[in-house]
């Protein structure tokens, strides 16, 4: 069993193939990937991810600390109209647009450097140029240490 390299996600898989194949199964399997994320980075967090993987509606973005992103939720796709294997490795501003609000963008930048949490909303585009509003909660991600690790985004579309 390998693992992918340190700036994508860390579930046991073996080629690309299993990779996007083990993204199309059930919701629930969200959680059990991200338990893994969490406990590979060693994640020191107080939400119960698990719970927050299998709310309905709710996507999750983890991005490593240069804002790629390693992993989203299955309700990514549903939300965006990417597919999963899209996301990867890209930044979130590549769902933002024409009409996504620049001081929000600034807001969130400011949150982003300093380590701080972000609640707010924010105007995206989907992947057929539709618009979607949706509030969004970023949190910076620690472990044991208090070494920053990841970023993880909750997003409800509204």
């Amino acid at each position: 069993m390998t693992f992918l390299p340190s700036k994508t996600i860390h579930c046991p898989i073996n080629s690309a193939l299993e990779f996007i194949n083990y993204f199309k199964l059930p919701y629930y399997k969200d959680a059990d990937c991200l338990e893994n994320l969490a406990r590979v980075q060693n994640w020191h967090t107080p939400y119960d991810l698990r719970q927050k993987a299998k709310e309905i509606g709710i996507t999750i973005i983890v991005t490593n600390t240069d804002q790629e992103i390693v992993w989203v939720s299955n309700y990514f796709e549903s939300m965006t109209g990417y597919e999963i294997n899209e996301a990867i490795g890209q930044t979130p501003r590549f769902l933002q647009g024409e009409k996504t609000c620049k001081q929000t963008n600034i807001k969130v930048r400011e949150s982003i450097k300093s380590r701080k949490p972000f609640n707010g909303s924010l105007l995206n585009y989907k992947k057929d140029g539709s618009i979607y509003e949706c509030n969004v909660q970023i949190n910076p991600i620690f472990d044991q240490n208090n070494h920053l690790k990841n970023f993880i985004a909750f997003e409800r579309e509204r």
